[in-house]
């Protein structure tokens, strides 16, 4: 913000480096639980090893769950003072 950036810019730069996070580490694991479908189909009740349900379900709640995680850091980020931030660089 000292350097000119307004609040809605820094707020999406923000979101946009967690949600790059986010994509990565939940496709990284629907491809690791896809391929572990074997290890892991002696654990599962009443559910097939590979139900798209369940896969796509629990991708959902996990990237709810991390884009919520990544608004408060955002909201902070728009209210950190400039001269303040140029101090601690």
């Amino acid at each position: 913000m000292a350097l000119g950036a307004e609040r809605r810019t820094i707020f999406i730069d923000v979101l946009r480096n967690g949600a790059k996070l986010l994509v990565f580490g939940v496709g990284a694991g629907v491809l690791m639980s896809v391929a572990g479908t074997r290890i892991i189909a002696s654990q599962l009740w009443n559910v097939p090893s590979y139900d798209p349900l369940t896969l796509t379900g629990g991708a959902v709640v996990v990237t709810i769950a991390g884009l919520s995680a990544c608004l408060f850091p955002a909201f902070r980020a728009t209210r950190v003072d400039a001269m303040t931030a140029l101090r601690h660089e």
